[in-house]
């Protein structure tokens, strides 16, 4: 799963093959310690381009209108996702990108869990796939799953699972014509893992200490 991530480069200014147009986000800072139920910045198809958009990281789709909703899942699987009825028709037509700088897991050794900073080469940006949908249908709460596959081999000791990455060039792909080739997992060393601080753990520590 991804439970965790960091968005240190903003991206309302990321070089991406469609133009971006800025909707309702917050003012851009550094994240370092983005975890489930705050909101992120999305990236999300609108015409010829990408709008930009925060949305509550914890999806809810618009058929449950729950004050509560015992379900709101920051995960989903890309294997299944087309099928289960909870995710289906999000997967078919509210297809989103959520940029990134790296993400965290965590590996049990010795009895207790080592955090792990898992990012591209000098922490270059990259799009993690994930699905929306508004809260109860309400417009004014959009919400958000990220799409997890399989990890390669050279990750899969930290954690099994892993974000489904979606290259620049093919983001076209992605919300046009997406198929199961888009939702493999990359090849073993292409990320870069690192141990890092606990401090990750908490949600409400936040700075780039996390990550020493």
């Amino acid at each position: 799963m991804c439970g965790r991530y960091n968005l240190i480069h903003d991206p309302a200014v990321w070089r991406l093959t469609r133009p971006i147009k800025v909707g309702k986000t917050a003012p851009f800072k550094p994240r370092y310690n983005i975890a489930p139920g705050q909101p992120v910045p999305v990236y999300r198809e609108s015409g010829d381009g990408l709008e930009l958009l925060d949305m509550t990281w914890g999806y809810v789709p618009h058929f449950v209108t729950d004050d509560h909703p015992k379900a709101h899942p920051i995960n989903a699987r890309a294997e299944s996702a087309f099928e289960k009825p909870f995710f289906r028709d999000s997967m078919h037509k509210r297809r989103c990108l959520i940029p990134t700088t790296g993400y965290y897991e965590w590996q049990a050794q010795d009895g207790h869990k080592q955090p792990f900073h898992i990012h591209l080469p000098r922490q270059h940006p990259f799009l993690m796939a994930g699905i929306w949908d508004y809260r109860g249908g309400d417009e004014s709460q959009p919400t958000v799953a990220i799409l997890t596959t399989q990890a390669p081999m050279d990750l899969a000791a930290i954690h099994d699972r892993m974000p489904v990455i979606i290259p620049n060039e093919l983001i076209y792909n992605w919300f046009e014509h997406p198929d199961n080739r888009l939702l493999m997992p990359v090849s073993s060393g292409v990320f870069e893992a690192d141990p890092i601080s606990t401090r990750i753990n908490n949600a409400r520590n936040e700075g780039p200490d996390v990550l020493k």
